[in-house]
């Protein structure tokens, strides 16, 4: 839960920066508030999350020993885990801030479906690179390999 904290404390302090802030010059309230909700929330839902042979009913569903569960897992990771813990941090944060539910529920509603397809298509990139990082490793080796006689 620690290592949460302060992972979503550095990675905040990085968005800060990359949204043009000075590098010693951040909103430290606004790095506190995330580095909270990963230290008590991030860190304690994912060590159920990560250890499912604890939960009797995720074991009878899916054998984790077998060689398919990794792909859905990723898949599942990636697209639903992924959005409804992001829906989570959102509303902690701006709740941390005191806003209005309503102007929270409304900013959701807005953001929800662009995140959900940025997050899908880099996925796509990422395989798209895979492959080709594949193909050129597949192709050198091949290339080197001496003709057999």
């Amino acid at each position: 839960m620690m290592i949460s904290g302060v992972v979503y404390s550095l990675g905040d302090w990085i968005a800060q920066c990359v949204e043009g802030k000075p590098l010693f010059d951040f909103d430290r309230t606004r790095m506190f508030r995330s580095g909270l909700v990963g230290f008590s929330l991030h860190g304690s839902l994912s060590h159920y999350y990560y250890q499912p042979h604890r939960f009797f009913a995720l074991r009878a569903l899916f054998p984790f020993e077998d060689w398919w569960v990794v792909p859905i897992k990723v898949v599942f990771d990636q697209t639903a885990r992924a959005a409804l813990w992001n829906s989570i941090y959102f509303v902690v944060l701006r709740l941390l801030r005191f806003e209005s539910l309503a102007s929270i529920s409304s900013e959701l509603k807005a953001t929800f479906l662009p995140m959900l397809c940025v997050r899908i298509f880099m996925w796509f990139r990422f395989l798209h690179l895979l492959i080709l990082l594949f193909t050129a490793n597949f192709l050198t080796i091949c290339s080197l390999r001496s003709p057999v006689t």
